[in-house]
């Protein structure tokens, strides 16, 4: 999580085999959970700062580095982490300073060494006048990719990008257009290092959902180069929800499936999507599925070991919906749960079988994560109390062991809000940490 995405991902990286990083879309905190079940977190603290962490799973071991963006700039936007095999922590987070849009990647070397920075434009003259990023990922031989969306100063010509970097964070880099006229909102990893992006193109007059592959493996050494795109029309009697930010998820057999919502242009929303497995073809798609009244937006996806598909919907102000996709694309069930005014950010699988879902209210004065069983039926809910001020926008990792999991996102303590990392075992809270 891959959303840091107002909908999120999980990212499934080489080597692991547990959903791994999450990512909020549109909001400010990323983290990452490696096969060890270590939480490395990356969070725009001020604007002078990002506080970058990390945490084992008994937090016997962790540190804190906070850096600093070029002079006049500020940090602001997404946050993306991840980590290589040797323990080198890698982020990147949009800088603005007034006018202008980049991209800041740090490379904090294993054990909180010195910190390494890149300022990154990915035009070759001129300069974004947005530049959100998707997904960072290290990939074959150890290279560091970053996926962005980005628009010049005409904000006219969105494009998604690919910016391959070596693991040094040397300044060459090599960049690839992923869509000349591409709104991206989601990116992810397979085990293979290859990268799927997702988003919405533009054909013929129509909207289409599209996800396109990219192996980081070319020819046996680090690269950059397309193997696929697939593609899924969205008629013209709909209208796309949100500009159509939504969902990519991954599942363990290498299927990556897309959903957006649109409406019938009336006050009827739809989840939309399709499936493309490893090859590129597509396995189905799904564009008849209404979803509650007031219920509009798809906020986050994950996929189950057996290929099944759950969604956390938002929308109406009484609480929020949870849909299973079965791995063939059928409907199995849409449910509404009532916790009013909150919002879901993130759905995670745990060790258990069961899916569990994070929310927050709209004030950022509470956050909870509730537990269903895989048929959607309810399981217990977690009341996320910090220690002091309150807590929202969280994040929730399962882990290796059943009943386990990690929640990561903002502390408001008088005024300022700050990262916090919690570990739950059963309905406590092992550990927490407020990285004030």
């Amino acid at each position: 999580m891959t959303k840091l995405c107002k909908t999120l991902t999980f990212i499934v990286a080489a080597s692991l085999t547990t959903f791994a990083q999450a990512r909020f879309k549109g909001t400010y905190t990323g983290a990452f959970m490696d096969s060890s079940y270590n939480m490395m977190t990356a969070t725009a603290v001020t604007t002078s700062d990002l506080r970058i962490s990390f945490h084992n799973s008994t937090n016997s071991t962790k540190w804190v580095a906070d850096v600093s963006p070029p002079t006049d700039w500020s940090f602001t936007g997404n946050q993306c982490v991840t980590e290589d095999s040797s323990g080198d922590v890698y982020a990147v987070s949009m800088i603005y300073d007034g006018a202008e849009q980049r991209f800041e990647i740090f490379e904090i070397p294993s054990g909180n060494g010195t910190p390494v920075s890149l300022t990154y434009n990915p035009y070759s003259s001129g300069y974004p006048g947005s530049a959100t990023p998707l997904g960072l990922f290290v990939g074959y031989g150890g290279d560091v990719y970053l996926v962005g969306a980005i628009n010049d100063s005409t904000f006219d010509n969105p494009q998604t990008i690919i910016g391959q970097f070596p693991g040094s964070l040397a300044s060459t880099t090599t960049t690839s257009t992923v869509g000349t006229i591409l709104l991206g909102d989601d990116a992810v990893m397979d085990g293979s290092y290859n990268i799927y992006v997702s988003g919405i193109d533009y054909f013929s007059g129509h909207d289409q959902m599209s996800v396109s592959q990219w192996a980081t493996n070319v020819s046996g050494s680090p690269g950059l180069s397309n193997n696929w795109t697939g593609t899924s029309e969205i008629s013209t009697t709909y209208s796309l929800i949100s500009g159509g930010s939504g969902c990519l998820t991954l599942d363990s057999s290498g299927n990556s499936a897309y959903f957006v919502s649109a409406d019938n242009l009336s006050s009827q929303a739809y989840a939309m999507g399709f499936q493309v497995n490893s090859s590129g073809t597509t396995n189905w798609t799904l564009t008849d599925f209404p979803l509650g009244t007031g219920y509009t937006t798809i906020s986050s996806s994950v996929a189950d070991s057996s290929g099944n598909i759950y969604l956390a919907v938002s929308g109406s102000s009484s609480g929020y919906e949870t849909s299973k996709i079965t791995s063939a694309g059928a409907k199995s069930y849409l449910d509404a749960w009532s916790v009013a005014g909150h919002v879901p950010s993130c759905i995670a699988m745990d060790e258990s079988g069961d899916y569990l879902v994070a929310a927050s209210d709209a004030a950022g004065a509470d956050a909870i994560v509730q537990r269903f069983h895989a048929n959607g039926s309810f399981v217990i809910t977690y009341d996320h109390a910090p220690d002091s001020g309150s807590a929202s926008t969280y994040l929730v990792f399962g882990t290796g062991t059943a009943g386990d999991f990690y929640t990561f996102g903002s502390n408001t303590i008088s005024g300022t809000a700050y990262p916090g990392i919690y570990y739950w075992t059963g309905d406590t809270i092992s550990w927490g940490e407020v990285l004030e």
